[in-house]
C-alpha cells in the first residue's frame, strides 16, 4: 500500500567530515521539510539550506543533553547498525 511517505532512505556520509549523527539528522532535515511543507516550492536551496542548519544544530543540542544520554546512545547504535548492513 502506498502511504506517501518516503521509505528506503538512502544517506552517504564521510565521518571524517562531520559527526554521523549530526550528518543524518541534516539530511533528515531535509526529507522532513520537503514532506511537510514543500519546501522546494516555498524555498530557495540557500534558504532552506538555513532551515535545515538551524534544525540540525537544536535537534543535536536536543540529543547531547545530560538527560537524553540513552536516547544518543539508541540513535548511535541505530545509525552504526545502518552502516554495517
Amino acid at each position: 500500500m502506498e502511504t506517501g511517505k518516503p521509505t528506503n532512505i538512502r544517506i552517504t556520509i564521510d565521518p571524517r567530515m562531520i559527526g554521523k549523527i549530526t550528518a543524518v539528522l541534516h539530511e533528515l532535515s531535509h526529507v522532513y521539510l520537503e514532506e511537510k511543507i514543500k519546501s522546494g516550492d516555498l524555498f530557495t536551496e540557500a534558504a532552506e539550506e538555513c532551515l535545515v542548519n538551524g534544525l540540525e544544530t537544536a535537534l543535536h543540542n536536543y540529543l547531547l543533553a545530560p538527560s537524553r544520554a540513552e536516547l544518543l546512545a539508541s540513535w548511535n547504535r541505530a545509525i552504526e547498525r545502518k552502516l554495517s548492513s
